[in-house]
């Protein structure tokens, strides 16, 4: 979707490649972009005008890549998508336009209308805390930085980014609070942060005018004091458990020692039991 204008935007390039960034800088000649009026639809002109900028003029490759854009735009609407990208679409030698390999994504909130593809969803191919920060509604995505960086909205979050960069810095994250966040959702949010490696510092940053700005400290707060109680709860287990390991090895070392002891004991005990029977028998004569 195209922000600016409301519509949905097909770009489409004949560099082919991954870079398309670069495409655009050095060659944009290369680059159509078409908008396509979501309450009228894709128009036949426009296909027509995307299928020429590729190449397809006569009338047999027309109708096929027709058909193919058609396809896409419906599966895009149809399925709630927010991108559907084909990379490479080629021309075989027979004639036959055909989309060798594709991407879709679709809108998470749109997939309570599509059970059938929230039953493809494979957790063990995503990010634990992504999945963790999406059962609070939380937007996440883990990156290889050092700062941690907790924001409201996503163009704030975008810009703390960059500055982060800026001034030298890595982020370690993409985290955008919605505007109705609770301090539940904070609270999970800051717990999320604290369990990602390699953090050296969290920043976070609110805009009061979205977002009431004492809610987020009650949250930042409840997380931080959870994560202490927990932390002592650890170094009490850790103790625990050292004491425990340090008795067990004491007991290992002097067990010999006391064993011949109480072996020992013993047989005095046999001694004097069997004196005492003599005693009794010498006495009874």
């Amino acid at each position: 979707m195209d922000r600016d204008s409301g519509k949905v935007a097909i770009v489409a390039s004949i560099a082919g490649g991954m870079d398309i960034e670069k495409v655009a800088a050095e060659t944009p000649d290369q680059i159509m972009k078409m908008l396509v009026d979501p309450d009228i639809g894709l128009q036949a002109f426009q296909i027509r005008r995307l299928a020429f900028f590729f190449g397809f003029g006569d009338k047999d490759k027309q109708k096929q890549f027709r058909a193919l854009l058609g396809g896409l735009y419906k599966l895009f609407w149809q399925k709630d998508c927010s991108m559907v990208e084909v990379n490479p679409l080629v021309l075989t030698k027979d004639g036959k336009i055909t989309c060798l390999d594709a991407k879709v994504s679709f809108d998470d909130n749109g997939l309570f209308r599509h059970p059938e593809l929230e039953a493809l969803r494979d957790p063990h191919e995503e990010d634990p805390k992504e999945i963790e920060a999406g059962k609070y509604g939380l937007n996440y995505i883990a990156l290889d930085g050092n700062i941690a960086c907790m924001v409201n909205g996503a163009g704030l979050a975008m810009a703390t980014m960059d500055i982060i960069k800026h001034f030298g810095g890595n982020p370690a994250n993409f985290l955008a609070l919605a505007d109705g966040a609770t301090e539940e959702s904070i609270t999970q949010a800051f717990n999320i942060l604290l369990k990602t490696r390699d953090v050296k510092g969290i920043l976070v940053n609110i805009f009061g005018g979205i977002m009431r700005c004492d809610v987020i400290a009650a949250g930042v707060i409840a997380a931080v004091k959870k994560r202490r109680a927990h932390t002592s709860a650890r170094r009490k287990a850790r103790r625990h458990k050292c004491r425990t390991r340090q008795e067990n090895a004491f007991r290992k070392r002097h067990s010999s020692h006391n064993g011949r002891f109480a072996r020992g004991r013993r047989r005095e005990n046999r001694k004097n039991r069997s004196r005492t029977k003599v005693n009794l028998k010498f006495l009874q004569k």
